[in-house]
């Protein structure tokens, strides 16, 4: 598959490679906000109420089974899914716990309460005393959803390794994909390492087991994806990588070659650049060039992206216009649409950069 334009045209292109191929795997790398989350979504088409399992996605729409409670603090659960009753079914709750605790100290210990949707954590020190409830970080609950996402989807690939009048339950016969949307936010590099491995040998697992049931992974984060894609070329494993794009009003997919290192900041420098070009900058845009920004940055040794900026005279200028029109979180909220005030600074900015940086794009 070469580039492809249009997101229905992707989605149908994507299940077509996957449904020829069920060895090989696909990594895609895009920023936040170009499309990751819907992709993964038009590839869960399982609802609660169906009885059998076509796609099995982890992504931020699954996240959202999982809201966190300072006051008590608390992880409540929404508990109308059908993953939930499945964990409950198996009974899965101490592999949970199990699995949490090869990612965290172990000294802290989930209180599962699956059947009221509750969840409490706790530091041993291991005396008889009773220990008060504490507030787990933002890497630990990232782990946590992770590792109840994690449990479903190995103890499922266990059934399915089964003969099929051997198994416990009938609901992944029909299982077809196995979709990775982005696990790693708010994760030290250290525990990316750790997730990635473990994410690894599931998949040789289903390579080994023979079970066909291909993997769609996406990212936003380079070290995850280049640790995913480095593992799979030196395990020679048949994958191929991708790099989705906004392109205008839609988006591109652009197949990279696995021999050779992802030079995505390249290819979003010259995204922008068109969009420049063709008249069609838009906030997205603002979102990726401060990517790149704050990734240079760390790469030569600044303190912050704005220090690239520092002889630029309308640096303060700049800085607040890129603040104020990135905020990743609200991306796909807010209006995409600018004003040629706007427009004409983010170009002087974006010019100044290309220039005092060499990028030849």
């Amino acid at each position: 598959m070469s580039n492809v334009t249009g997101f229905v045209n992707i989605v149908e292109k994507i299940k077509t490679s996957l449904d020829n191929n069920k060895e090989r795997d696909l990594i895609i790398y895009a920023f936040n906000a170009t499309g990751k989350t819907r992709l993964s979504y038009e590839f869960n088409i399982t609802s609660q109420d169906e009885e059998k399992i076509e796609t099995l996605c982890y992504n931020s729409i699954v996240e959202d089974y999982f809201n966190w409670d300072n006051v008590t603090k608390t992880m409540t659960i929404g508990k109308n899914s059908w993953m939930f009753n499945f964990i409950l079914d198996e009974g899965l709750e101490n592999e949970i716990i199990e699995n949490y605790s090869s990612f965290v100290d172990t000294r802290l210990e989930p209180n599962l309460d699956f059947s009221n949707g509750l969840v409490q954590f706790k530091k041993t020190t291991g005396d008889n005393e009773a220990q008060d409830v504490i507030k787990i970080s933002k890497g630990e609950e990232t782990l946590f959803k992770w590792t109840v996402f994690y449990s479903v989807l190995k103890h499922a690939l266990e059934i399915l390794n089964d003969k099929e009048e051997d198994r416990s339950t009938d609901i992944f016969n029909k299982l077809k994909y196995i979709i990775i949307d982005d696990p790693v936010s708010s994760l030290d590099d250290y525990r990316i390492y750790t997730l990635s491995a473990q994410l690894f040998r599931i998949i040789e697992y289903v390579h080994e087991k023979q079970l066909h049931i291909p993997f769609l992974i996406l990212t936003h984060h380079v070290l995850f994806y280049n640790i995913i894609v480095n593992t799979m070329k030196n395990r020679e494993k048949k994958f191929i990588s991708y790099l989705l794009l906004k392109s205008d009003e839609d988006v591109e997919l652009k197949e990279l070659k696995n021999k050779e290192p992802i030079t995505y900041h390249l290819e979003m420098l010259k995204n922008i650049s068109k969009a420049l070009k063709n008249n069609m900058l838009q906030k997205i845009h603002f979102n990726i060039f401060r990517s790149i920004l704050e990734k240079l940055s760390v790469f030569l040794g600044y303190d912050n992206w704005q220090h690239l900026f520092i002889n630029y005279q309308d640096n303060k200028k700049f800085e607040k216009l890129i603040n104020m029109n990135s905020h990743e979180k609200y991306a796909e909220l807010e209006t995409k649409y600018l004003t040629q005030e706007q427009i004409n600074a983010f170009t002087d900015g974006f010019n100044y950069f290309k220039e005092n940086y060499k990028f030849n794009i």
